[in-house]
This record gives C-alpha cells, structure tokens and sequence, in this order.
C-alpha cells in the first residue's frame, strides 16, 4: 500500500515546531550561560548568592532576625521546624 504524501498544511506545522524547539534550545543554552557568570563573578567578588526563592528568604529573615536580637547558633533544619 502507498504511502499518503503528507499535506503542507502537516509539513508547514512541523516546520514551526521544529523551530520553536531550536529556539527554546537556544534561550536554554543562554540561560545557564549568564546563570553560570552571574555564580563566578559572585564567588570571585566573595558575593553570597542563592540558588532558590526560600533560601534567599531565609537569608533575609536572618539578618533581620540578627539585627533584631542575638540568635543563638542552630541548623537552618532547626529554624525551620520552628517556624
């Protein structure tokens, strides 16, 4: 049995497709490029950074808490059962 020949409409959709997907390959690639920049110029400059929202929290309620009163020392596990 033939094979159909595939409409353009098909081949037209495929197309675009392909090129969302090479361009959204491309935004990812330029993501962890300045990800991994923005990390070395951190260190370099002895700069904290933080990789996720709650551990950027967690640092600010830190210092806040820090300016506040003097905090005895614990693990972030402790803190956080705390909280």
């Amino acid at each position: 049995m033939a094979r159909a020949m595939p409409k353009r409409a098909d081949v037209r959709k495929a197309l675009r497709s392909m090129e969302a997907g090479r361009r959204r390959a491309l935004q990812e690639a330029q993501e962890i490029a300045d990800s991994f920049s923005i990390r070395r110029e951190s260190l370099m400059h002895g700069i904290p950074y933080y990789t996720t929202v709650q551990a950027a929290r967690m640092a600010v309620g830190g210092l806040e808490a820090y300016l506040r009163v003097e905090l005895p020392v614990r693990t972030l596990q402790e803190y956080l059962r705390r909280a």
